[in-house]
């Protein structure tokens, strides 16, 4: 059960929903809130596009929904996204090359 102010505790299909309209900026970058519905999606519909699934992290801002938990933990869609941020392997950018390479070819001679 979801209510005005809660924070979504896992990922959820929605099974019962009454003017539910959630704030997934995290997720999407949208910064207005998304009306939901219990009605289900096309089955082309990508997940996140979805009108009856709610994800971790996102902030009730007005109704009320009951759902059913999908995935919860690292398996979340934040999980995911976290999952990818800390497996990314930092690399030296370009500037960070040529200041190398200057500092080099300054110091051999």
């Amino acid at each position: 059960l979801i209510t005005n102010g809660d924070k979504v505790p896992a990922d959820m299909v929605l099974l019962l929903c009454r003017g539910l309209k959630v704030e997934c900026s995290s997720l999407t970058g949208e910064s207005e809130p998304i009306s939901c519905s219990d009605q289900p999606s096309a089955a082309e519909t990508r997940h996140f596009e979805c009108k009856n699934v709610v994800f971790n992290g996102s902030l009730c801002f007005d109704g009320m929904g009951i759902g059913m938990v999908i995935r919860t933990g690292d398996k979340t869609a934040i999980g995911n996204v976290a999952k990818l941020a800390s497996e990314t392997k930092m690399r030296e950018s370009t500037l960070q090359i040529e200041v190398r390479n200057f500092v080099k070819l300054v110091a051999v001679n």
